[in-house]
C-alpha cells in the first residue's frame, strides 16, 4: 500500500473521529515527493482557494518544506493565511520559517520491523502479507496556527 495514502486515511480516520468533514474537492495528490516543478503546481492551485482552505496536512516534512516557499511566493503566509502540518518530523521541521507543525514518528522502529518482515518473507515466501501500525505523536511548533476548536 502506498505509505502516502496510508497516511492520509490515518489523518482523515481521525477528522471523521472528530465529526470534521473534508471537502473532496480540496483533496490534492502528487506523483512525486521530490519533484519541485510538480509541487510548485501545487502551491499555485491551494493559493487559489485563499480564504476558504484554512490548513493542509501534507503527508511528508519534504513536500511541507518546498510547499512553505511556493505558498509564501503565491501570497500566503504561514500560518496566519493556512496552517500547515507535515508528516515525518524531519530535522529540516526546525530549519524552516516557521518550523514546521508534524506528525513524528519511529523511522529507527520503522526501518528494524521493515527489515524483520523482508527476511521473514525471503525465508518463507508462502507465509502471509504482514502490516503493522505504528505509534504516531503530534510535535507542534509554529506551521499551525490556534483557533477555538469547532466542536461543541
Amino acid at each position: 500500500m502506498d505509505p502516502a495514502f496510508t497516511k492520509y486515511s490515518g489523518f482523515y480516520d481521525e477528522l471523521t473521529e472528530c465529526r470534521l468533514t473534508l471537502n473532496p474537492q480540496y483533496r490534492f495528490v502528487l506523483e512525486s515527493d521530490v519533484d519541485y516543478e510538480e509541487i510548485k503546481r501545487l502551491g499555485i492551485q491551494i493559493a487559489k482557494y485563499k480564504g476558504e482552505i484554512t490548513g493542509v496536512f501534507i503527508t511528508s516534512d519534504q513536500i511541507a518544506s518546498f510547499l512553505i516557499n511556493v505558498l509564501r511566493q503565491n501570497g500566503l503566509c504561514i500560518p496566519e493565511d493556512l496552517s500547515l502540518i507535515g508528516f515525518d518530523n524531519l530535522e529540516i521541521c526546525c530549519q524552516l520559517t516557521p518550523q514546521l507543525t508534524t506528525i513524528a514518528q519511529d523511522l529507527r522502529k520503522k526501518a528494524e520491523l521493515t527489515v524483520d518482515i523482508l527476511f521473514r518473507r525471503l525465508c518463507a515466501p508462502d507465509s502471509p502479507f504482514e502490516s503493522r501500525i505504528l505509534n504516531v505523536s503530534l510535535v507542534e511548533r509554529n506551521s499551525v496556527q490556534s483557533r477555538p476548536c469547532p466542536i461543541p
